[in-house]
Order: structure tokens, then sequence, then C-alpha cells
């Protein structure tokens, strides 16, 4: 501010206990001004204005990409002093109180100036407010003299739409229908219908849902509740998304072989943001999502649409029924299947010289973006999460000791089928040749005891270490079978994990890998994922092949340094996984691969854990998913 104005703000007169304005509305205020000498004024103005704007950037190796797009609704303009009318007419022109014209020149002292504006009839999108995106309406007042820099005010007003209210889509009741047939450990089918009175519900008021429950399978199941809310902002064809559960709830149990109905009645919490869904760069939207949590299978679902509406009466401007929302609506029986969201954008990432983690590198669930998102097999997260596990039942992967690869290649069809059908019809591409016992042998037993155990659905069970057996070969064994399993999910995703994506080995914002193996490369490098990747599964393949390290043949003991090396070949295959889910858990979502990816790491945290294999420190970067997996298992 000048020497000679001392001050210069604009405030507005509240309407309603809300101080919220709709479409029609008029919003009177005031244009202050103090000034300490006379003052010549070229203009001074008022303006009402409102858009949309979001801006992000997004970092792609060493270039940074900056998304911006604005969205403009109305900008209406008033003079009270205006010398040039080049650009303007007299209707702009405000006159005093006494209808006078104002006067250019005004004299020492507090100077208060009027105005009435009268909001356009059109329905906007309600004011909004986050770190990459806002909707803002806006009194602004500029006053323009001869060489001086202009002095300018704002004043941000709150503004919602009243006309949605008596949408009639929004008072429509919502459907939904799901059946499932169960595989592996639960057999039957279940089936559920779900029917709610209406899309659209105020703050504070009650959602009731009525659930039609049908199990016929051979466990107990329960169904459950989880509203959450999902940001959208777009600009220059790029969508970033934001999604947060807001509650989660969950009913009695049904029985199997029977059949219930449940009344369930949700409060929709009173300080949530209105649905914004008639603006081109924000969106926010909101699901129901109701799903049966069946026990060693994967949860069927239904998602419903829910309109959040601003509570009713913000002011006296009428309303019509023409929507903009693009509201949609369902028939009875139809199944609501939205398009899977996406993760947070890559992050930037550390090494064999590992860097010791913070206490709580992870913000509180929940987060977007968050670890909390790593739903295990039996925990129930919000949309998008990490999802449900599958059973080991059908997984074989297998350890071979024969110098021939052509025969190292060359597994029997019958174990290709089961790997095939955990990992689906993309099982056939392996980042690296998979491994093979020898039929006949005695780790070939063993991995026979390993499948067994794996079926029964127990996996702490199953990676106990058979009595009579020697540590060291169970070790053996399963490390084959670790590499193996890994080295199948990765071939599942190379396409996504490349140069220009992933510059960096990393596990999250704070972990960073860098490749050494002390023999070829004895300092620590920092290069791309997919190249430290190819480095660890070579490196693994090498000590593998090391009939020394992994011997295959009756008699030959492993030698003293073994269970060291299989400790630090276990501690870089876990980097795999942290890498997969840190940066890649929206290809393996987009690949239905979730419940694979999920029981495989389940199986190897079991396993690392039962014989202390991993320190806890390496395991920092997915401790808060290792915890979730594990602590129903105890």
């Amino acid at each position: 501010m000048s020497l000679t104005v001392k001050n210069i703000s604009v405030i507005y007169n509240p309407i309603n206990q809300n101080n919220t304005f709709t479409s029609g509305d008029f919003i009177s205020g005031q244009v202050l001004l103090d000034v300490v000498k006379d003052t010549k004024m070229q203009s001074l103005s008022v303006k009402v204005k409102g858009k949309a704007q979001v801006c992000w950037s997004e970092h792609y190796g060493k270039t940074t990409v900056v998304y911006s797009e604005k969205e403009k609704y109305y900008s209406m303009e008033r003079f009270f002093v205006q010398e040039d009318k080049t650009h303007g007419n007299d209707l702009d022109m405000l006159k005093d109180p006494s209808g006078q014209p104002y006067s250019s020149v005004v004299a020492p002292g507090h100077h208060v100036y009027p105005f009435t504006f009268q909001l356009p009839q059109d329905h906007f999108p309600p004011t909004f407010k986050s770190a990459i995106g806002k909707i803002a309406y806006t009194l602004e007042t500029k006053l323009s003299r001869s060489m001086r820099v202009s002095s300018k005010a704002k004043a941000e007003f709150h503004y919602a739409s009243s006309h949605v209210v008596s949408n009639p889509e929004l008072m429509a009741p919502q459907y939904g229908s799901i059946e499932k047939k169960m595989k592996l450990l639960t057999s039957g089918n279940v089936s559920m219908d779900i029917n709610t009175e209406k899309m659209g519900y105020c703050l504070g008021e009650g959602l009731k849902v009525l659930a039609e429950v049908q199990n016929n399978s051979s466990r107990a199941i329960k169904p459950k509740y989880c509203l959450y809310e999902k940001h959208s902002f777009m600009a220059k064809g790029k969508r970033k998304l934001h999604k947060r559960e807001l509650f989660k709830e969950e009913g009695d149990s049904i029985e199997p072989k029977s059949k219930n109905t449940v009344t369930k009645v949700l409060s929709i919490p009173p300080d949530l943001t209105i649905s914004i869904l008639n603006c081109k760069v924000i969106k926010v939207e909101y699901r129901l999502r109701v799903y049966l949590d069946v026990p060693y299978a994967s949860d069927p679902e239904i998602k419903l649409p829910v309109v959040i509406l601003p509570l009713q009466s913000v002011s006296g401007a009428k309303s019509d029924t023409n929507s903009d929302f693009g509201i949609w609506n369902h028939p009875p029986g139809g199944n609501v299947n939205p398009s899977l969201p996406s993760m947070p954008p890559p992050c930037q990432f550390g090494a064999p010289s590992y860097y010791e983690p913070p206490p709580n590198p992870f913000p509180a669930p929940g987060c977007p973006g968050s670890p909390a998102q790593f739903a295990p097999p039996s925990y129930v997260g919000p949309p998008g999460q990490f999802g449900p596990s599958v059973s080991h039942q059908c997984l074989c992967t297998t350890r071979t000791r024969t110098s021939n690869r052509d025969q190292q290649q060359s597994s029997e069809p019958g174990r290709q089928q089961k790997m095939s059908f955990l990992f689906g019809n993309r099982s056939s591409k392996t980042f690296k040749p998979k491994k093979n016992i020898p039929e006949g042998s005695h780790q070939y037993e063993l991995l026979k005891h390993a499948e067994a155990t794996l079926g029964s659905g127990n996996l702490r069970m199953a990676v106990m270490l058979p009595d009579g057996e020697d540590l060291n070969e169970w070790v053996a064994v399963n490390t084959v079978d670790f590499f193996n399993q890994i080295n199948m999910l990765y071939g599942t995703i190379t396409d996504f994990c490349s140069e220009d994506s992933c510059p960096v080995m990393s596990a999250g914002p704070k972990y960073e890998y860098h490749w050494a193996d002390g023999t070829n490369i004895k300092k620590p490098i920092k290069c791309s994922a997919p190249k430290y990747i190819d480095y660890l599964m070579t490196w693994v393949q090498d000590q593998l092949d090391d009939e020394t390290l992994f011997p295959s043949k009756i008699g030959v003991p492993f030698p003293k340094n073994f269970m060291s090396v299989a400790k630090t070949i276990l501690k870089r295959l876990f980097r795999v996984y942290a890498h997969i889910y840190h940066q890649h858990f929206d290809a393996v979502m987009q690949l239905q691969e979730e419940a694979h990816l999920n029981t495989s790491f389940k199986h190897f945290i079991f396993f690392v854990q039962e014989f202390n294999l991993i320190d806890r420190k390496e395991l920092a970067p997915l401790q808060e998913l290792i915890e979730k997996l594990t602590t129903k298992d105890r």
C-alpha cells in the first residue's frame, strides 16, 4: 500500500446464518478507502467473479511437468470512478446515495462506496479448496492512479447451488446386485441385492441400505459398508485422483446355507464437501461400497453413487429441476462398477547402502497414497486399496541344479498349468527363466510338502520347518520358490516399469536402493528400477546356480556362509516387492493380480519372520502393510 492510500478493502453483507449465496441472490457490500491526503483517481472499480482452477506438478526423471487449467464462470465489473470510458459505458457506472456521480478526487479521511450485484441465474459448482485446486467466488476492488501501481483488495464469499435438491434423479431409488461362485478354500456361492432409497443426501442425513444376502457357501460371511470420496483434478488431458475412506461399518454374520435381509442406516458426516459434478477441472464424488467379507476369497462388492447436497434453503432464490450435474441412475438389478482408481504418482527414492528410516515414515492410515492402502487378505479397505489374497494351493515353483539351461526351462506341463491357474494368462511371461527341481530328489519331496501345507490355507504352518528336516535345505527350497514367485510377479508388470517411469529404484518417497554385488560392481551405483532389478535377478540366478552355495546332490553339505547368502538374497528380493507395491500397484490392479501379489508377499513375510532372515529396518518401506497382513494370523 502506498503512503497516500492508507487502506483499501472490500466487504459484503451476509444474507443468512450460513453466510452462503446461491444463483440469483443479491450480494451487497462496500469498498472502504482510507487516504492521508487529497488523491486523484483514474478509476475505482469493484468486480464479482467466479472461477475454478487447478495446478500441480509431476516429475519424470529430471523433467518437471506442470499441469494447470482454469474454468471461468462469470465476471461483472462496475465503476465508481472511471475517467477513461473507452472500455466501459454509463451502465457500468455506480452513483453515490444521492444519485450523483462519484468525484475522481477524494479528500483525506475514510470513504465508503456501497455496491450491489445480482449473481447470475445459472448454476455453478460450489466453493471448494484443496492443495492443488479450488473453486472460488470473489469480490475484488481496484484503485488506479496516474504513474502509480494500482491498489487492490479482494474478499471471497461462499457459494452453493440450491437447485439440485429438487432434481428427480437424486430422489430415485438405487439398486445393485451381484452373485459370486466360490473357489479354492470356500465352496458354493453367495449373492447380494442392494437397495437404497435415493441418491442424494443432505449433510448429516441418514443413508438407509437394505441388503438381501443369500449365503450358499461353506463359510459364514459378513456384510460391510464403506463410504469413500474421490477428488479428481483435470488439466491438459491429465487426471490426478485423490481418494479417502470416510467411514466403515459392518453387519452381523450370516451363517452358511442361509438367507438374511439386513437393514443398515449410515449417518452422512455433517462436515463433508458438497458433491461437485458440473465442473470441467474439479470433481468431488462419493461412493457407497457394500461388500461381503468372505474368508479366503475375494469379496463380492457393489458400488452405488451418492450425491452430497447442501443444507436446504441456502437462500430464497428459486431453483429449477434441470440438472447440470450429469448424474446417472441404474436400473433394478444392474451392477455398478466404476473404473479402477489411480494410484499416487511416482515418487523419488536408496540402497545396499540402506538409509535408516524415521520412526514413523508414513502418514496416518486412510490418507491418500499412504501404505494404509495396502489391504491384506483378511483386511477390507476402501476401494482402490490393495485387494484380497488367494490361496497358494496351486502355486508350484521349483529349483534345479543342472548345468544345462535348456533343461532348467523345460518344466513339467502340470507345473506350468498350476502357475497359470494362479497368475492367469500372463503367467507365461517371466522376467528371468524359472528354476526347477528334478523329480526324485529330496528337495523335490520338500517342495511337495510345502505345496501340501500351503494348500491347507494356513500360511503360518506352511513355513514351519518339517520335523526331522535340515534348516539349510528348507531355506534353500523356499528361496528358490520365492525367486520364481517374484520373477513371475515382476514379469507381469515389466511393460509399466521403464527407464522413464522409474528412473531410480525406489520404494516410496523415503527409500532408494543403489546396486552393488561386491564383484562386478563393488561401489554402489544409482540406476533405474528395471536396471536394478535386472542386476538383482541375474545375481540371484548366479547364486542359485552355484553348486558350492546351493548344492543339489545328496551328501554334499551346505557351505558355512549359506545362511548369510540366503539372507542377502531374500533381503534384495523384498525390494522388488516393495517397488511393485509403491510404484506399480495401479498396474497390478489393472491386470487384476492384486490377490496373487498379496498372498505371495504374505507367504514371503511369514517365512522370513519364522527364521529371522531379514532385519526389521530392511522391511520399513512396507512395515504398515506387513502389520496388517500378519495381525489376524498371530
